[in-house]
């Protein structure tokens, strides 16, 4: 180490550094080595127990929803409309109507089965026919039909209580072709 003009010392390397300076260079000294890279933070505990929330939450939704869809379609059905006179299998008149299918959904056994359920015990599904034509337009025939039979067909109620019995195949109805007895 050397003295100082004004008599200080001088560790080496900026002694070098004056040394330079006082002859007109400049000075380079080593830069110093880059820090470390920071650790990574732990892993937070919250966003574990956020998402286990947020799951736990969906799956609760789904399961409400599924059990509130379950017992809702329980009680789907409507009462079949009441005809007063039973059924006569020695009529031997057949009831035809037309129906469209607005939603384009139903098939012909879902439309035989909807109504069925809505003339009740009156008819028997073997007396139901149903054929499909273009544009989900439907043609029905009840087998060993009567006045009773025509009349309720031609009601709203028919209509309303047929659709009610629908609703578990996606289908809605409306009375294309009015209903007409032939012998």
């Amino acid at each position: 180490m050397h003295p100082q003009p004004h008599g200080q010392v001088l560790p080496p390397n900026q002694e070098l550094a004056v040394l330079l300076r006082s002859r007109g260079g400049a000075a380079s000294p080593d830069p110093p080595p880059p820090p470390p890279p920071p650790e990574p933070p732990p892993a937070k505990l919250n966003s574990s127990r956020r998402c286990c929330f947020l799951l736990l939450f969906a799956w609760a939704i789904c399961t409400l929803g599924l059990f509130g869809y379950a017992t809702s379609t329980l009680d789907v059905f409507q009462p079949p409309i009441r005809i007063s006179e039973e059924r006569d299998e020695s009529i031997n008149d057949v009831l035809f109507f037309g129906l469209w299918d607005a939603k384009g959904m139903l098939t012909p056994l879902q439309l035989q089965v909807g109504v069925s359920l809505t003339l009740g015990t009156r008819t028997v599904d073997e007396d139901i026919t149903v054929r499909a034509e273009e544009d989900f337009f439907f043609d029905v025939s009840i087998a060993h039909g009567s006045v009773v039979e025509l009349e309720t067909v031609l009601s709203p109620q028919f209509v309303h209580s047929l659709n009610h019995n629908l609703l578990p195949f996606g289908g809605q109805v409306v009375l294309s072709r009015q209903p007409r007895l032939r012998k």
